[in-house]
């Protein structure tokens, strides 16, 4: 034997699992770098749709408080009064000052920066303001309209007036206090400065982050103008716009009919994931993002720790593989001859313990000891394996069987091979049945004797409960006091006992000759056919019936009869059994 054969193959198997482990480390991280991706993206997509529902629904929100205030005015009886008394009346000194005091009241309690009054030529006759009673091209516009269309009107955030100070205006009309919606007294205009609550509102961010912005913005003719103060660009307010046609830009998106949460680039050309909303009931649109940059942070820091990980895995796992190489070299030389016979033993009948790996296996030499075995002999037989081939076949075999057993042994030898069953002993001493196949062997001109053992006490058990049942139903069947037959699909009878030969006055030989239509009054027939067939297909489980027989003797008789279908366990149908009582 050349012992240096097979140092080359040991050299390749171990680079071979070096590499394997190197890719299988280097797949492992890139898997998980993928799913830790993945995974942040999608917590930062659910917490960007999060923010962006809860903004646009305190927006909606807002804007409906704004509604409501102009409903609330114009519902006013006892202020509709003032005001009618006040246009109408030459004498306004005490509603003037009565008036002053309730518009004041918006500014000190409600948060709107002007109140003013106009009559129904547009003429402003009261005004409470920190810029007078210029209110703009577009406040005039906007009085137009409600006196077009009669209802409360929020105006969009625009600039006007002389300071051109972003605003958006509240156009309430007044009627007269007998509720006669024909006749229009006035209209009320509230100025609403969006620097106090409206954009407080857009810009919080309910956590902390660097980058992470909300915007409003509307579609102005073929770009976008931004209507809130930008966190990364100041001066913005209702003055930056954006083209539409940039299909990149998530405010382009928005206004295209996109809606959900996005990737794109923003107004600074930074990448960003970004969640687009329509606000309900207006021209607005807006946007909760972060930067990419920010989402991904925390996953750096993350591959510099895997990447460290593999590269102390790669190196553990060379130097693992590099000792255990050596050992295993050094070790190949120190083998005597004997291992190496049993090693080759071992491997010649390694496709036998595969193959049989469910049953216990046994390889025993000339001189009945056990020289090898696997998992499932040590499991049945209650042994280590170092304690079970240290035993000779003698001491697992019962001492019942022990002679017949030894003379098997030689007719495995003189044979060749052998089944058989026997009984053999636990290292408790419990004995129990088996089914032995054994086969004559030779290896390296030494004989074996291989023994697959099976356990068969569970088949022993079901075979005696089997013959017990039979028994049982046997004598039940012939003994009963109640009629019984059997017969099959075509109900021609097969067997029946003495209690229905008795009912029927027929001999064995003769009702054998018949079906049952022939002992069946000819009423009940064509019924007994159709719930039999019902029976056969297994529509039904049984068939009970009361009906008349017809003796041999041509006398009838009344029969409680209960039919069913003897199925085998694939369910194939067998023979019917009826039971029947004379009644």
């Amino acid at each position: 034997m050349n012992n240096h054969l097979p140092s080359r193959p040991i050299s390749w198997f171990l680079i071979t699992v070096f590499v394997l482990i190197v890719t299988g480390t280097l797949i492992t991280g890139f898997l998980f770098y993928q799913a830790q991706q993945k995974r942040i993206k999608s917590e930062a997509q659910n917490y960007l749709a999060a923010i962006a529902d809860l903004k646009v629904s305190q927006i909606a929100q807002w804007r409906h408080e704004r509604i409501a205030d102009g409903e609330l005015l114009r519902n006013d009886l006892p202020l509709l009064r003032t005001i009618e008394a006040f246009l109408k009346s030459s004498v306004k000194a005490d509603r003037k000052q009565e008036l002053l005091t309730v518009m004041k009241s918006f500014q000190i309690k409600a948060g709107y920066e002007s109140s003013i009054l106009f009559d129904t030529k547009g003429k402003v006759r009261l005004a409470v303001s920190r810029y007078g009673d210029s209110v703009g091209t577009r406040a005039y516009a906007l009085f137009q309209e409600v006196l077009r269309r009669r209802k409360v009107i929020l105006s969009d955030l625009h600039k006007s007036g002389p300071f051109l100070i972003p605003h958006m205006d509240l156009m309430v009309p007044l009627f007269p206090p007998d509720r006669n919606d024909s006749v229009l007294i006035g209209v009320f205009m509230l100025r609403i400065d969006p620097q106090v609550i409206l954009f407080p509102l857009i810009q919080t961010w309910p956590t902390p982050s660097r980058t992470s912005e909300t915007l409003l913005f509307e579609q102005d003719g073929d770009s976008i103008v931004y209507l809130n103060e930008l966190r990364h660009r100041k001066n913005t307010t209702l003055t930056l716009h954006m083209p539409i046609s940039n299909e990149r830009l998530p405010a382009s998106m928005a206004v295209r009919g996109i809606e959900g949460v996005v990737e794109g680039i923003d107004y600074r050309g930074v990448p960003v994931l970004a969640a687009l909303r329509a606000i309900p009931d207006s021209p607005w649109y807006m946007i909760a993002k972060v930067d990419w940059e920010e989402i991904y942070a925390p996953l750096r820091s993350q591959v510099w720790i895997v990447i460290i990980g593999i590269l102390l895995l790669i190196l553990s796992a060379g130097s693992i593989i590099g000792f255990w190489w050596r050992n295993q070299h050094v070790k190949f030389y120190r083998e005597r001859y004997a291992n190496e016979l049993e090693r080759q033993a071992l491997v010649k009948h390694f496709d036998y313990i595969i193959k049989y790996a469910n049953d216990s296996i046994l390889l025993v030499d000339m001189n009945g000891k056990i020289v090898e075995t696997n998992d499932e002999a040590c499991r049945m037989f209650g042994y280590t394996r170092e304690e079970l081939c240290n035993l000779y076949i003698r001491d697992i075999l019962s001492q019942q069987t022990h002679p017949q057993d030894e003379k098997r042994m030689k007719q495995v030898e003189e044979r060749g091979g052998l089944v058989y069953e026997t009984e053999h002993r636990r290292k408790d001493g419990t004995v129990f049945p088996v089914e032995v196949s054994s086969r004559f062997i030779k290896i390296d001109e030494k004989r074996f004797y291989q023994s697959i053992i099976r356990d068969i006490t569970d088949r022993k058990l079901a075979e005696e409960f089997l013959k017990e049942s039979e028994d049982r139903f046997r004598r039940i069947f012939e003994e009963g006091p109640l009629g019984m037959a059997t017969s099959g699909s075509d109900f021609k009878f097969i067997k029946a006992n003495a209690a229905f030969f008795r009912m029927m006055g027929y001999e064995e030989k003769e009702l054998t000759a018949l079906t049952f239509k022939d002992i069946t009054h000819p009423e009940h027939i064509a019924k007994d056919i159709e719930s039999i067939n019902k029976l056969l297909a297994g529509d039904i489980p049984l068939y009970r019936t009361e009906k008349r027989y017809i003796r041999k003797d041509k006398r009838a008789v009344w029969g409680a009869t209960t039919i069913t279908a003897i199925r085998d366990r694939n369910k194939r149908f067998l023979y019917f059994l009826a039971m029947i009582e004379d009644i």
